[in-house]
């Protein structure tokens, strides 16, 4: 079978949990605690999300099924099969989100042609490094303390010998897994002049989602962000995903951050096959940039950690994090509006500067073939910032007039509802995480 593949080529034991265990698991939970009933249903019960997607909810699944051991969580489209980076490898550095790259290629077919696929199984290298001292894993990539010239001082302030790497991440090959074209938007310099110097549309391109993107080397970051192979360390005290919606992944790492400021994550520089069944030509569209209210609006309200929260232990911090969500969700109507006005302000002026940037950069891709295609692109993105930033909203929550974008929105009531269930499961968290791992099926 297909696990029991996976479980000698790993070298570790895999085990299928099938729905029944779920069930018998949540009902292990309501009985131990019942006055966290709902808080077990709001982590776990698709029932009360409706037809919103619920993606954390599994992941969820698999933290309280792994409570003191390491795990991977594995998207169910992915092929395991490590790929090579196609650029020359890189050294182990310090690094960020924004500085993974990207090759693009116009085919299926000719992503196949270019594969390097490595011999060792992706799990046995993502298990590897997974919840590894930094004073273990730096030795292993560096030759000596003069390695380390160059890196960014900033970035290694929190680190030290004992700073573990909680997540490991790696790349993708094949489909990025973005849910719209936008996300090139982020990519480094060279690997835009890369795209740009296709022939083909540069839609065309985005729309055949046959890319690499990812690092070409071992890169150690502070979040962890969007992976179709993770490894989570739930040795320690790990916070749970929001059930539903899109950028789960994201907030997760945040939170991880936040309970664990010293933690590293480790980024392997391979790439993951990953070859969705469905057709997904249209996330490869390019639509100006616009900001409107999102998940990502908390994710980033909670990245930005408290000075009354050093020093603090993790359980502590975890409740730093319910207070914070707690206090959102209890906010008159009338200061949340306000304050998601400001965080819309904000996030609109960062993007626009971003743009400007790029549109300076394009002056000198203009010969590219892509180029006429990426400058519409970014002239279109500047100006609906620029619209956004000089006739805001009244009511962000839901001025929507677009009935897909509606859909995709919260009425404030809803919201703060969803902020208070959030709190109250932040708090129960780990009592639930205990009682799992007493958990026999």
């Amino acid at each position: 079978s297909i696990i029991g593949v996976q479980s000698d080529n790993a070298k570790v034991p895999v085990v299928h949990v099938d729905t029944g265990v779920r069930e018998d698991l949540i009902q292990h939970l309501k009985t131990a605690f019942p006055n966290y009933r709902e808080s077990v249903e709001w982590l776990l019960d698709r029932s009360v999300w409706g037809t919103a997607p619920t993606y954390g909810m599994a992941r969820n699944l698999a933290l309280l099924l792994s409570v003191g051991k390491r795990a991977l969580m594995l998207d169910d489209d992915i092929i395991p099969q490590a790929i090579a980076p196609p650029l020359s490898s890189g050294s182990l550095r310090f690094g960020t989100a924004n500085e993974r790259e990207a090759i693009f290629y116009t085919s299926r077919e000719s992503l196949a042609q270019r594969a390097l696929p490595l011999p060792e199984s992706p799990l046995a290298m993502m298990l590897a490094s997974l919840g590894e001292s930094l004073a273990n894993l730096l030795p292993r990539q560096l030759a000596g303390h003069e390695s380390l010239l160059g890196f960014d001082g900033e970035i290694l302030e929190r680190h030290h010998g004992g700073s573990r790497a909680l997540l490991t991440q790696c790349g993708s090959w094949g489909d990025p897994g973005t849910a719209e074209g936008n996300w090139i938007f982020n990519l480094p310099r060279a690997s835009i002049i890369k795209l740009l110097s296709e022939d083909t549309a540069l839609e065309t391109v985005l729309r055949a989602r046959s890319h690499w993107m990812g690092y070409r080397g071992p890169v150690l970051s502070q979040y962890g962000t969007l992976s179709q192979l993770t490894g989570i360390d739930h040795t320690y005290l790990l916070p749970p995903y929001l059930p539903a919606g899109r950028g789960e992944d994201v907030l997760f790492g945040i939170m991880v951050q936040r309970l664990h400021p010293e933690s590293a994550v480790w980024n392997e520089g391979w790439a993951i096959r990953h070859e969705p069944q469905e057709e997904r030509t249209e996330r490869g569209g390019l639509t100006p940039l616009s900001v409107k209210p999102r998940l990502s609006m908390l994710t980033d309200w909670l990245g930005r950690e408290p000075r009354d929260q050093w020093g603090l232990s993790p359980e502590q911090r975890l409740t730093g994090l319910a207070e914070e969500v707690r206090r959102l969700a209890h906010m008159e109507t009338g200061a949340i509006e306000t304050l998601i006005q400001q965080e819309l302000v904000s996030k609109r002026g960062a993007l626009l500067d971003r743009c400007i940037n790029h549109l300076g950069d394009a002056k000198e891709m203009s010969e590219l073939p892509g180029a006429a295609d990426w400058r519409g692109f970014l002239k279109a993105s500047r100006d609906q910032l620029v619209s956004e930033l000089q006739t805001p909203e009244p009511n962000p929550l839901n001025a929507s007039g677009d009935a897909r974008e509606s859909k995709k929105t919260l009425n404030i009531e809803a919201l703060c509802d969803h902020g208070k269930s959030f709190a109250e499961t932040l708090d129960a968290w780990p009592q639930l995480c205990e009682s799992a791992a007493t958990f026999t099926s």
